[in-house]
């Protein structure tokens, strides 16, 4: 097992309640979550090969495999970013 964190993940019903035991700006969270959903497109997913499912118009676009964020519970890990150099 690859661990990222050693947090147990947040668990919410919704989107804003996630952002609040997660220390995020509610409004905000729900904003780019709807934004990341709009933008999703209308092709099928399929996992097992590059299926082009993806968002238009967002400032880093998800290429394949985009599915929607809608269905509850919602998790949120908690990580900060690291750099490392050898």
């Amino acid at each position: 097992m690859y661990d990222t964190t050693d947090k147990p993940p947040e668990k919410a019903d919704t989107i804003e309640e996630l952002a609040g035991l997660m220390g995020l700006n509610p409004k905000e969270l729900k904003k780019t979550v709807d934004e990341y959903n709009a933008a999703i497109n209308d092709k099928e997913f399929d996992l097992m090969r590059l299926d082009g499912k993806a968002t238009e118009g967002l400032k880093l676009n998800k290429t394949n495999w985009a599915s929607p964020i809608v269905k509850a519970p919602f998790y949120g890990y908690p990580m900060t970013a690291n750099l490392t150099f050898t």
